[in-house]
Parts: structure tokens; sequence; C-alpha cells
């Protein structure tokens, strides 16, 4: 078994991000939402990653995250494509580029980023639990 306190933390940094999401949604600022989104899904696998290995991990996206969770528990590949699609909002919400505009993301886009982001940090949570008890 991993480094509980450590991956706690990180589980727990993955919830407040989740919320901070939910606050920026209801502030109609799409962009950050599904940042926020990003980040917190990005945490939440790293936390279940440490969980396991006892080791920090390194990444910032969550596709690549949730490929070595799934090496470690192959029920992460339902989640594989809500993460893949949650990456395509590391670098988009936040910089500027020639085919993009602030538009870009939509109030559906980050309605789905919640849910997918919500979905990781529940499983996470859950599968973590289990872990536990065993």
């Amino acid at each position: 078994m991993g480094d509980n306190i450590s991956s706690l933390r990180w589980l727990e940094q993955a919830k407040c991000d989740l919320d901070d999401a939910r606050f920026t949604f209801s502030g109609h600022k799409n962009n950050l939402t599904c940042y926020l989104c990003q980040q917190c899904a990005v945490k939440a696998l790293k936390s279940y990653i440490m969980h396991c290995t006892g080791t920090g991990v390194w990444g910032t996206y969550v596709d690549e995250l949730c490929k070595k969770a799934i090496i470690l528990d192959n029920r992460f590949e339902e989640k594989e494509a809500g993460c893949r699609k949650l990456d395509e909002y590391y670098s988009t919400t936040r910089y500027p580029s020639d085919e993009d505009s602030p538009e870009f993301v939509t109030m559906q886009d980050a309605e789905e980023a919640l849910k997918t982001a919500a979905d990781v940090v529940e499983f996470v949570e859950t599968i973590m639990g289990r872990i536990k008890k065993d």
C-alpha cells in the first residue's frame, strides 16, 4: 500500500478544485470551469496512483495518468474517453491561439467537464475506499 497521507491530500485538493469548478460554472466562466475540471481529474488520478504505488507521479495530462491507472486497475478503461476530452481544456482554455477564441468552450462543454471530473473523483474515492478495507 502506498503513502495514504499524501494520496489523501491530493484527493482532497481534487475535491477543492471540483468545488471551485462548480462555483465558476455558476458564474458562466466556462473556460475556467473546464480548466479546473481537468486539474481536478489530474489530482484525483495522481492520488489513486500514489495510493497504490507509494510514490509520487509526474504528469499534467489526464489521459496519460488514466493510462497509468489502467495498468493498476483495468476498470479505469471506462473513464479513458472522458479523461481524453478533459485534456482538450488544459491549454486551450488558458492561452490564445489563432484557431480558438474565449468562446471556444461552451456552457455545454463546461457542464460535461463537470460531470466527467465528478465521476473521476467519485470513482477514485470508491476504489481507494475498497483498497483501504482489503
